[in-house]
């Protein structure tokens, strides 16, 4: 009979405490009011939102081949708990080649690295952030010109997605 009370308790534990840290572990999509800050990659277990910020965005060179925008990202820890102090911020700037469906990340600090290109091609087919060559750059550079231009640049991120932007 212990036995059994103490397996009872024990699954209820479990089950109470998977269900506080699935529902920890969302953040908000908008970081304020007035839907500045769009999340772009809930950290799920690590309660971090990562955020792109819609009023960063700058068109910096336009033409017929192509565009370079800027945008901001910023990462608040803590954003499935309600907190919305941004920890850090990072500027990206990406180079879109019309046509070709190409884009190419900035990296800033390749001059200091010997060898290393100072534009990147960003990979929008490695999504799954277990991948060694993961990043966030194809979802920053998709939101970075669906909030510039209001159309889909590679066009393979789910609805939700697109709906957020707007």
């Amino acid at each position: 009979m212990l036995k059994k009370f103490f397996l009872a308790v024990f699954a209820l534990t479990i089950f109470f405490t998977a269900t506080a840290s699935a529902e920890l572990a969302k953040c908000p999509v908008y970081l304020d009011a007035a839907k500045n800050y769009i999340l772009f990659a809930d950290l799920g277990a690590q309660g971090a939102g990562l955020y792109v910020d819609k009023k960063s965005v700058k068109v910096i060179q336009e033409d017929d081949g192509g565009c370079i925008i800027s945008i901001d990202e910023v990462q608040v820890p803590d954003a499935n708990m309600g907190k919305t102090k941004i920890a850090n911020r990072f500027n990206h700037t990406y180079s879109y080649v019309y046509g070709k469906n190409v884009v190419m990340r900035f990296v800033p600090e390749a001059e200091k690295i010997k060898g290393l290109d100072r534009w990147v091609k960003v990979d929008p087919t490695i999504t799954n952030p277990e991948d060694d060559n993961f990043t966030y750059d194809a979802t920053i550079a998709e939101a970075a010109y669906y909030l510039t231009y209001g159309k889909k640049f590679f066009g393979t991120f789910d609805d939700d997605f697109y709906k957020s932007l707007k």
